[in-house]
């Protein structure tokens, strides 16, 4: 069975949402998470299949990442975080009336807490090529600056690190 590029993201992310981090996150242990996302019906078994055998490596390879250790090492994880944020309508777009107000929704990814502050990973599925690195942060910055403002109203902690993790790369890079 195919998937499309939106299905594999939103599955990548229900999957990164339900792993148990303290696990031994080992080919193993993963493929037991997977198989028991399955028999909880969260996942359906073809998409079991497709996460073993097209997106394994790639989550275990996060989790035993420095990104993924440090996530691993905090007491507080949150993942799938939604939000709304208001903001006057011409900080988004210059030509707005300045006494609008709008209100931005979204769901984070996932953040954890590093001492007293907070770290943010968002994870992208989208096919990336080394040097297209600049043009992925350049593209996403914007709504990284959105999810941090959010968390540091949400957290009233500093957020002291943003990254986009590229699945495809199995590459954390810095926004």
């Amino acid at each position: 069975m195919e998937f499309s590029g939106t299905e594999i993201g939103t599955l990548i992310h229900l999957v990164m949402e339900n792993i148990d981090v303290k696990g031994k996150l080992d080919e193993c242990d993963l493929i037991n998470q997977i198989k028991t996302l399955t028999t909880k019906n969260i996942i359906t078994p073809a998409e079991e299949r497709f996460i073993i055998n097209r997106y394994l490596d790639k989550i275990e390879a996060f989790y035993s990442s420095d990104l993924g250790n440090r996530l691993r090492k905090s007491d507080l994880i949150k993942r799938e975080v939604p939000f709304v944020l208001k903001k006057k309508a011409n900080e988004m777009l210059e030509n707005l009336n300045e006494c609008d107000d709008i209100l931005i929704q979204g769901i984070i990814d996932c953040y954890f807490y590093e001492g007293d502050e907070v770290v943010i990973i968002d994870y992208k599925t989208d096919s990336v090529k080394e040097s297209e690195i600049e043009e992925i942060k350049l593209k996403y910055a914007g709504q990284i600056a959105l999810y941090k403002e959010a968390l540091e109203k949400i957290e009233k902690m500093k957020v002291k690190e943003s990254y986009l993790y590229l699945m495809s790369l199995g590459k954390a890079v810095e926004i």
